[in-house]
């Protein structure tokens, strides 16, 4: 049965390669947001899609408020929107169904190669079902990578087609869809060295020279697009670089493409959010010369194979020359970005393998290409499980590198959000475990017992902090909220008064500062504060007045009155700054 299915899929591949992606991804339609981007786009800034009319306005801004130019991306989400609003079973579905494409996009083009239909069916079919791709699939956002995947595949088949028979129309097709992959994300400006390389390693081969006219009228159908996308970016309003460019990168991230090598072949340590790690990269290492040895081992080298190992290395490449700003607390790459330059891998394979094997018509060969599917197809249900909320995503990301202080921390506001306060003070303490030299880390802790009234841990983390930066988010008013809140106002004051210093005039600060000064007998040094907030009709009258008796009364005389009303107003300062 298996082998009728692959003989007669050339039929009806485009209905196979869905029944099989849909049956491999249905349990992430009913998976929740995962708080990664996604939230972002959909949850918070949801006026940005909520509205067909918004589809114009994308291409004049950046994605999620960076300097990334994704206007595609953007427009996919404001037609989920129209169908399903927050709904998160849309945005899955659509998700799968462009997998989907995809797949039937990369049959396609291996037919287009002149490659067996037999073995351009069973490629889709790992590519449908590879784990390594549940990345782009499961999380909503890792449609970036598919949907630049979609429009360089369309790209690509009316190029070929261009050349098979001149027509006008299929080049239109190559030039637009070629801007749509611009469109949808940066890394697909490379695609143009893609389709030279085929022209001139297996187009060139047929007529054993260079056609001028044709290879000039190529470079317009590609030079357009560049001009036109290069043109609507510099007139859109883009964000802030959440990366750091340079040639430098390439030290630290030439193991990126090795890492997708061994989990292309042995994908058995995946991630949501990848980090870098000896096992991974020892594989790939093993594998990239196990296989580099085998190619140039050939007498004749396939120039299907350099093709598709140019594909590799172009789409690869460009990650290597960015980190993110906070990779050391957080990741340093993405396996859905392995989407486009693995379909490099898979040709490569392909254009290897003898057609004889590749059609699996011995018994062998039939079991271990079994056995290969269900390894692949357990281990996407597995990974795909980490996607079901935010609070799987996050712990999976603690689970797969402790040593990454974000992943706690995010996962710590997770826990926050669902009110599981144990958990969320775990969290924190894994995140300054793992980097105790980040302010962040401490201030979130002293914070954290601030608000669970354990002033003397807040005070703690709070000095940690203090040690780490002195310019740390209001750093001495946390000190002085602290001390204040344990009543040793002695000390507070102190503080209070340096933060003042640094922020100026702030109602909650000099309603403390006043109280402190007045508990410790600095009348003067209270009264400028006291008739400053009076101007400003900052203290309620109640307030006010009690203030200005005891202000009188303790400069002058000793008035018990005045006492009780100043054990009051340190009541009522307590009261609030604990809301």
């Amino acid at each position: 049965m298996f082998s009728n299915i692959i003989q007669k899929s050339s039929k009806y591949y485009y209905i196979i390669l869905p029944i099989i992606a849909f049956a491999i991804y249905y349990p992430i339609i009913f998976n929740d947001f995962v708080y990664c981007d996604d939230h972002d786009i959909v949850l918070v800034n949801t006026e940005r899609i909520d509205n067909l009319n918004n589809i114009g306005d994308e291409f004049s801004k950046g994605y999620i408020g960076t300097n990334y130019y994704r206007p595609m991306i953007y427009i996919s989400f404001i037609l989920n929107y129209a169908i399903g609003g927050k709904n998160p079973m849309v945005y899955q579905i659509t998700d799968i169904a462009l997998h989907s494409v995809a797949g039937i996009l990369l049959f396609i083009l291996l037919v287009r190669l002149k490659l067996p239909k037999p073995s351009s069916i069973v490629v889709a079919i790992i590519f449908i079902i590879h784990p390594l791709f549940n990345n782009a699939v499961a999380w909503i956002v890792g449609r970036n990578d598919i949907i630049w995947g979609i429009f360089s595949l369309i790209a690509f088949i009316q190029f070929i087609k261009y050349l098979d028979n001149k027509n006008i129309f299929n080049l239109f097709l190559h030039s637009l869809t070629l801007l749509l992959a611009f469109l949808s994300k940066e890394t697909s400006l490379v695609f143009p060295g893609i389709l030279f390389s085929y022209y001139f390693l297996i187009e060139y081969k047929k007529i054993n020279k260079f056609e001028w006219k044709l290879i000039s009228i190529l470079f317009s159908s590609w030079l357009i697009p560049y001009a036109i996308y290069f043109i609507m970016k510099s007139n859109a309003e883009l964000g802030a670089s959440v990366n750091s460019f340079g040639i430098q990168h390439i030290l630290s991230n030439w193991r990126i493409p090795v890492e997708y090598i061994a989990k292309f072949f042995m994908p058995i340590d995946l991630m949501v959010l990848s980090t870098l790690g000896i096992l991974n990269t020892t594989l790939g290492i093993i594998f990239s010369i196990l296989g580099g040895n085998f190619i140039f081992k050939k007498a004749k080298i396939n120039p299907l194979t350099l093709m598709g190992l140019v594909w590799f290395l172009l789409t690869t490449i460009p990650f290597l020359y960015f980190n993110l700003l906070n990779s050391n607390d957080w990741n340093e790459y993405l396996e859905c970005r392995s989407y486009m330059p693995m379909i490099g891998v898979l040709i490569i394979i392909v254009s290897l393998v003898p057609k004889s094997v590749m059609e699996f018509k011995t018994k062998l060969s039939k079991t271990i290409l079994i056995l290969i599917f269900i390894f692949f197809i357990s281990i996407n249900i597995n990974e795909s499980i980490k996607y079901k909320n935010s609070i799987t995503f996050y712990e999976s990301l603690t689970e797969d590198d402790p040593s990454k202080a974000l992943f706690h921390f995010m996962l710590s506001r997770i826990y926050r959000s669902k009110g599981q306060y144990d958990k969320e003070e775990k969290s924190l303490l894994n995140s300054y475990k793992a980097n105790n030299t980040y302010s962040k880390y401490p201030y979130s802790l002293g914070a954290f017992y601030f608000k669970n009234r354990q002033f003397s841990k807040a005070i703690f983390y709070f000095k940690e902090t203090l040690k780490l930066s002195d310019d740390y988010d209001k750093i001495y008013f946390a000190l002085g909220q602290s001390y204040f809140a344990t009543g040793e106002t002695n000390i507070a004051y102190k503080y209070l008064e340096i933060e003042f210093d640094k922020s100026g005039y702030e109602k909650e600060l000099v309603y403390m500062l006043i109280s402190s000064y007045l508990m410790n007998n600095k009348f003067d040094e209270a009264e400028p504060l006291l008739i400053e907030a009076q101007k400003r009709n900052d203290l309620q009258a109640d307030i006010a007045e009690s203030l200005e008796y005891v202000y009188m009364k303790l400069k002058n005389e000793d008035d018990t009155t005045a006492m009780i009303r100043l054990k009051d107003f340190r009541k009522y300062i307590n009261l609030e700054i604990r809301r």
